[in-house]
């Protein structure tokens, strides 16, 4: 059997033609790579700057959202601070009718002084509720944000809203020590209400002092003898430091006080619900006094890292 092939003519004549014209195709993409270069790379330019403003409409779109929220919310901390000056002025007006009425009635005879001290002392404090809230409106509408009264805030345009609210605060605090200190000179108490009354003048003296001490603070920080870490840290010690002194007093008048209770009780001269009212006072003191030394402890401790630093 002859296994040899011979090509059909016209078969070998078109396969010649088909790979000439696939040369010449070839050649062609061959001479034009500078043509084709320059196309990829207008492409790439073209995409650069596409790209490049996508990101740029992005950004001033997200710039505008941003700009017209925060001034929304700036609106909206504004109309805050001024329904609140607005609500504290109402009651001020209101209760300033009031105190005339009681000051008329007064020097008629017909109420105690110390009635007359207490409206006095209330009237007092919505005054300055009044004032801290004039104070709030004029800080927002410089910052644009909820006032700001921590020990380290910024001054503001030149005003120090803190420093301001803090005078408000220790005024308030000295017409109280005045007050108490006006009832405690009368006479005629009993031994528990000459006690509470004790109890009373520590606590507004306390809290005068921790007025006072802030507003040295503050200044301690404006002028840049301490951090506002450190100023922040001290004023919260000022803070809890007296309540820790209170509650553990407190608690030894009330372990006292449970101790007669208890021996009364075994004389039948109280009731068990009677001793049982001061126990559950006890447990409640005790209780504060738990939760004040740990406020010391935890302040104890970031002073004692702030010192390390």
């Amino acid at each position: 059997m002859n296994t040899m092939h011979r090509p059909d003519p016209e078969f070998v004549s078109s396969l010649e033609h088909e790979l000439r014209s696939t040369i010449r195709r070839q050649e062609r993409f061959r001479n034009g790579p500078s043509a084709g270069a320059a196309v990829i790379r207008k492409l790439r330019w073209t995409t650069i700057v596409v790209a490049l403003a996508a990101m740029c409409i992005g950004s001033a779109g997200t710039y505008a959202v941003t700009h017209r929220l925060r001034a929304q919310m700036g609106h909206l901390i504004m109309a805050k601070a001024e329904a609140q000056l607005e609500f504290a002025n109402a009651r001020l007006e209101l209760f300033g009718e009031e105190v005339q009425e009681t000051e008329s009635r007064a020097a008629a005879g017909l109420l105690a002084p110390t009635e007359v001290d207490e409206m006095r002392l209330e009237h007092a404090k919505l005054k300055a509720d009044a004032a801290a809230r004039a104070l709030d409106v004029e800080e927002v509408r410089i910052s644009g944000r909820d006032p700001d009264n921590s020990l380290s805030a910024p001054i503001l345009r030149g005003r120090d809203f803190v420093t301001e609210r803090l005078k408000l605060d220790r005024a308030l605090a000295l017409e109280r020590v005045s007050r108490i200190d006006k009832e405690a000179s009368r006479h005629g108490f009993d031994p528990d209400q000459s006690a509470m009354i004790a109890r009373e003048q520590e606590a507004v003296r306390a809290a005068l002092s921790i007025v006072e001490k802030r507003i040295a603070l503050r200044q301690d920080y404006l002028s840049g003898a301490s951090t506002a870490r450190e100023v922040e840290l001290a004023g919260m010690q000022f803070s809890v430091e007296p309540k820790r002194e209170m509650a553990r007093r407190r608690l030894d008048e009330l372990q006292q006080e449970l101790d007669r209770y208890r021996a009364l009780f075994k004389d039948r001269l109280v009731s068990r619900s009677e001793v049982r009212e001061v126990e559950v006072e006890f447990r409640a003191a005790a209780l504060q006094l738990d939760l004040a030394e740990l406020e010391m402890q935890i302040l104890e401790e970031k002073l004692a890292d702030q010192s390390e630093q």
